[in-house]
């Protein structure tokens, strides 16, 4: 995955989870993107080739306490989208982790990828993420314009044989 490096903290502050509540299905740790009362982000550099790729991460929210809708902002590649996680019956024990997904594609090169908490500025309750990865997606025209010229030489074939004889 391209997203293995580290990161940097952006704005605000966050909490890096250990194992006060449990960790997303990849495993290792989350992040709680609202940390000390402030309003977090965090960013990496991801240096992908050209192509089609999709952002996948694990989204949940601190049941702790605070505003139950928790909310983030995942941008990379130039794209930005929202993500909303609601608090509920999830614990300590059951974070009922949801995973997101964001498609993007890039002309290769550095890019910045980054979380930045939507929640309210005075809470230390945000949105806890975890299991970050990008991957390449294929893209489906290239796969289809693939299996149009296998076609096409099997096509070629035949006649060349059918020629010959």
């Amino acid at each position: 995955t391209l997203a293995s490096g580290a990161w940097t903290v952006t704005q605000g502050s966050v909490d890096q989870i250990g194992g006060y509540w449990q960790a997303p299905t990849l495993g290792g740790g989350s992040v709680d993107l609202d940390g000390s009362y402030a309003r977090g982000g965090i960013s990496q550099v991801i240096n992908p080739l050209a192509g089609s790729y999709r952002l996948s991460f694990y989204m949940s929210g601190n049941p702790d306490g605070g505003d139950p809708l928790k909310g983030l902002t995942a941008s990379i590649g130039g794209i930005s989208q929202n993500f909303y996680y609601t608090t509920g019956s999830n614990s300590h024990g059951d974070m009922q982790y949801i995973l997101e997904t964001m498609d993007f594609t890039t002309l290769g090169g550095p890019i910045d990828l980054s979380f930045t908490s939507l929640d309210d500025m005075n809470s230390a309750f945000g949105a806890a993420i975890g299991g970050v990865s990008v991957t390449a997606v294929p893209e489906p025209v290239t796969m289809t314009l693939f299996g149009a010229g296998l076609v096409g030489i099997a096509g070629l074939r035949r006649r060349r044989k059918a020629v010959q004889a």
